[in-house]
């Protein structure tokens, strides 16, 4: 069940993207989309470890936006793991994880995942890692 979140980044939907072409050292992005607004961010990521994800997440998310109530992601192991699920239990978020080989429940995501391949595809770009908005 989805509670409709109160406010902005109350509950942000998080995900994976990749592994895409290699720009300046990154091949993977970490997508974030606030449920309440639907503001995306794409954080470029040189690698998939639970670590380094939430680093990024602490680093490029909650400095600015502050910490969900709510984190909504996959099953994937970065998400599952020890190390994760510690960092969400100490900034006292929620961590709720989709149904495995369901991704439309966590919808806003995977959209922003289609329309970031599809951009990077069709400029052919090495330098993807330029031109996010973040």
């Amino acid at each position: 069940m989805y509670l409709v979140p109160r406010h902005r980044f109350d509950h942000v939907h998080i995900d994976l993207v990749g592994p895409l072409l290699p720009s300046r050292g990154y091949t993977y992005a970490f997508a974030c989309v606030d449920r309440f607004s639907r503001w995306p961010e794409a954080i470029p990521l040189k690698d998939i470890k639970a670590e380094t994800v939430a680093f990024e997440f602490d680093a490029n998310w909650i400095a600015r936006f502050g910490v969900p109530e709510r984190l909504t992601s996959d099953q994937g192991r970065q998400f599952e793991s020890r190390l994760f699920r510690e960092f969400a239990r100490l900034l006292g978020a929620k961590l709720v994880h989709t149904t495995p080989y369901h991704p439309q429940a966590n919808g806003s995501v995977e959209r922003l995942h289609q329309q970031l391949k599809s951009a990077i595809r069709a400029h052919a770009t090495e330098k993807w890692t330029l031109v996010l908005p973040y």
